[in-house]
C-alpha cells in the first residue's frame, strides 16, 4: 500500500490490453486455484448484485466511496475535524486506517489522536475500518496487534466497523511457510474478534499476481474467503499506464478473478484502483466505469493525501454504491 511516485510508462492502447486482460483471464478461469477443472458455475461477466459471505455479517464498511489513511499521514489524522470535513464534502463512506504494521515500534499508532478521529469521523456519518500489515514473520505479534485495532475503544467509546488485513508482504521468502503464517494469522484474529465482525482482506491484484507468478504461488483465495467477509483487492493501474480503456479492462478483470478464484461470485469486493498521484482523469473514469460494470460494492483510491482536486468528481458515480 505505501506510495509511489514511480514515473508512467508509456500507455498501452487500451485495445490492447483489453485483448491481453481477456486472454489471461480466460486461462485464469479455466482451471482452479489448484489447477484442477473447475467444478463450480463461471463467473457471469456482470455477477449479481454482490452480497455478504455470511449472511449475518453486516459489511457495509465497505460500501460506497473509500479514502485512505496511512501511518505517514500524522497531519491528516492530527486535524481530524478538517479532514473529516474534506471527505464528508468528496462524498466519502469509509476512510480505511492504518492503525501499525509489522515493521512499526507499536502496536497501535497514537491511540488518543486515533480515538480523536474515530469518534470526529462517527459523527460525522463515516464509518472507519482499521487496516495491518502483517509481515508474518511473528504471527503472535501480528495476531497481538490486529487484535489491538478491534478491541480499541476511544475515551467516548467508539469502535472501528471493521478490521482488513493487508495481505501483501514478502518478507518470509518461503511461499509455503508465508502461506501458512497467513492462515494461522486469521485463524486467530478470526476466533478472537467479536462474532459477528467483519473481517476484511487487502489483496494484491489477482492479475497482477498471474502476470508475475512468483510473487505468492498458490495465494489462498478459497481459505480467505472461507474465513474473511469482504475482499478489497489492489487493483492498480496506476502501474501500468494503460489509459482510460485499460483502466477499464483492469478493474473488470481484477474483479472478476476475485470472485472466481476465492469461489464465491457474491463476496463484497471493492476495489482499489491505484495510487492516485500516478493517475489522470481519464484513468479515473476508466476506473470507475470498471467498478459500476462489475457491480463491486465500493471503490476508492490509494490515498487522501495524494488524491488531486480534479480526480474527485471522477468518483462521484462511486457515492451511490451499495447501502450508501
Amino acid at each position: 500500500m505505501a506510495r509511489s511516485r514511480r514515473p508512467r510508462r508509456r500507455p498501452v492502447a487500451g485495445a490492447l490490453v483489453a485483448t491481453l486482460v481477456t486472454a489471461v483471464v480466460a486461462a485464469a478461469l479455466a482451471a482452479s486455484p489448484t489447477g484442477a477443472a473447475p467444478t463450480g458455475p463461471a463467473v457471469p461477466t456482470r455477477p449479481v448484485a454482490p452480497t455478504p459471505a455470511r449472511a449475518y455479517v453486516d459489511t457495509t464498511a465497505y460500501e460506497g466511496l473509500g479514502a485512505w489513511l496511512d501511518v505517514f499521514d500524522t497531519d491528516l489524522r492530527r486535524n481530524a475535524s478538517a479532514t473529516v470535513a474534506l471527505l464528508v464534502r468528496r462524498g466519502v463512506s469509509t476512510v480505511f486506517l492504518e492503525t501499525s504494521s509489522w515493521s512499526r515500534p507499536y502496536d497501535l499508532q497514537s491511540p488518543d489522536l486515533t480515538g480523536v478521529f474515530l469518534d470526529t469521523a462517527h459523527a460525522a456519518g463515516l464509518r472507519v475500518v482499521a487496516w495491518y500489515l502483517p509481515g508474518f514473520q511473528n504471527v503472535a505479534l501480528d495476531a497481538r496487534r490486529s487484535l489491538a485495532a478491534i478491541r480499541f475503544r476511544s475515551a467516548a467509546g467508539g469502535s472501528f466497523d471493521s478490521f482488513a488485513l493487508d495481505i501483501e508482504d514478502t518478507t518470509v521468502r518461503n511461499v509455503a511457510l508465508r502461506t501458512s503464517r497467513l492462515l494461522a494469522l486469521v485463524a486467530r484474529v478470526r476466533a478472537a474478534a467479536p462474532g459477528p465482525y467483519a473481517l476484511g482482506a487487502i489483496v494484491a491484484s489477482p492479475l497482477g499476481m498471474l502476470l508475475k507468478p512468483d510473487y505468492w504461488p498458490g495465494f489462498p483465495w478459497q481459505r480467505l474467503n472461507a474465513s474473511l467477509d469482504a475482499f478489497v483487492p489492489m487493483a492498480y493501474s496506476s502501474y501500468r499506464s494503460i489509459g482510460a480503456d485499460g483502466a477499464f479492462a483492469y478493474t473488470v478483470a481484477n474483479v472478476a478473478l476475485v470472485r472466481a478464484l476465492a469461489g464465491n461470485p457474491i463476496v463484497p469486493v471493492h476495489v482499489v484502483g491505484g495510487i492516485a498521484n500516478a493517475l489522470t482523469t481519464a484513468d479515473v473514469a476508466g476506473f470507475v466505469r470498471g467498478a459500476l460494470q462489475q457491480e463491486v460494492v465500493g471503490a476508492s483510491l490509494y490515498d487522501v493525501a495524494t488524491t488531486r482536486a480534479a480526480l474527485w468528481p471522477r468518483l462521484a458515480p462511486i457515492v451511490r454504491l451499495g447501502g450508501s
